[in-house]
């Protein structure tokens, strides 16, 4: 499925297929917490190119990019393209697994984002 935003800049919903233990489909929620100016709860991430920094500015430092923390419920494993459009909006931090028969993508997860 598609990524769907369900509230500005803070609610997004991707349906897809389940696993073959789980249910047939699921819907995948992801919350963007909102920035907290006063205590600055933004997570530094340190975004590196190591094949373009070694070959052309081998003392150049990496940049650092603030991004918004996401929240996980229901954990599906996705395609590349769509991971890609799930971190545009933020870091992954945490997840919820509402019960047994949605461990089954956590994993996928937990290994991309411990």
């Amino acid at each position: 499925g598609s990524l769907r935003e369900i509230w500005p800049g803070t609610l997004f919903v991707l349906e897809a297929e389940g696993c073959d233990r789980g249910p047939p489909v699921r819907n995948m929620i992801i919350y963007r917490i909102p920035t907290n100016h006063h205590t600055n709860h933004d997570i530094q991430e340190t975004i590196v190119d190591h094949d373009y920094h070694q070959e052309n500015h081998p003392q150049h430092h990496p940049k650092r990019k603030s991004k918004r923390q996401l929240l996980i419920y229901n954990a599906i494993a996705v395609r590349s393209d769509t991971l890609q459009e799930i971190v545009s909006l933020g870091l992954p931090t945490g997840m919820v697994v509402p019960n047994y028969l949605h461990r089954c993508c956590a994993a996928v997860w937990k290994s991309r984002f411990p």
